[in-house]
């Protein structure tokens, strides 16, 4: 994490900031947008932005993290669909940044980010069904990693597309064709281990 954990008054600076980052990313590319740029739009000095960033990557960071933990904050249930629906409705809200966002290539791309968030996601679903059972970690992230790479291509296309279709209505898709499917890998998988 390259951005500072402190106070409620450092978090309200430190969304400030972020939300002037993705108000310029309507009318600019991130990769052009400097932190003079974001200084000026969020009115605060230089030493400011510093004290809370090392640089624009980290705000682009930290909006990630605080997009992502409203994700979890509207979490009611281990279901997983929550997660995607949220997940949907975050980006809709800010479709000028994440359209932005997803042509970033780095280690801590959106990209990487969303994929991380999916795969928990799936993981929390597989120990609901696997319900005590063993499963090898080499075979629940095999698993995991399969659904998650599809689903997150499935969302960058709802980004890619401009956020215009129903996102209640994808994630029901979604579900719709993983769940019947995850379900019955898990206990394939649950069967070959048994006679491995």
């Amino acid at each position: 994490m390259s951005y500072r954990k402190d106070t409620m008054s450092g978090k309200t600076t430190r969304l400030k900031i972020a939300n002037s980052l993705k108000e310029l990313a309507k009318t600019k590319p991130l990769e052009k947008i400097s932190v003079s740029d974001i200084i000026s739009a969020s009115q605060v000095n230089r030493s400011t932005f510093y004290y809370h960033f090392i640089d624009k990557d980290a705000v682009i960071e930290f909006i990630y993290e605080s997009d992502f933990n409203k994700v979890s904050s509207e979490r009611t249930t281990g279901y997983w669909i929550v997660d995607h629906q949220s997940i949907f409705r975050v980006i809709k809200n800010d479709i000028a940044f994440y359209q932005q966002a997803v042509k970033i290539s780095s280690p801590n791309s959106f990209r990487h980010i969303l994929f991380k968030q999916i795969y928990a996601s799936i993981e929390r679903f597989i120990y609901e069904q696997l319900k005590g059972r063993p499963l090898t970690d080499e075979s629940r992230n095999f698993i995991c990693r399969f659904y998650a790479i599809s689903h997150t291509d499935r969302i960058i296309q709802y980004i890619n597309d401009g956020a215009k279709e129903d996102y209640s209505k994808i994630a029901r898709f979604l579900m719709w064709c993983t769940e019947p499917s995850l379900s019955r890998t898990i206990e394939n998988f649950l069967i070959f281990e048994s006679h491995a």
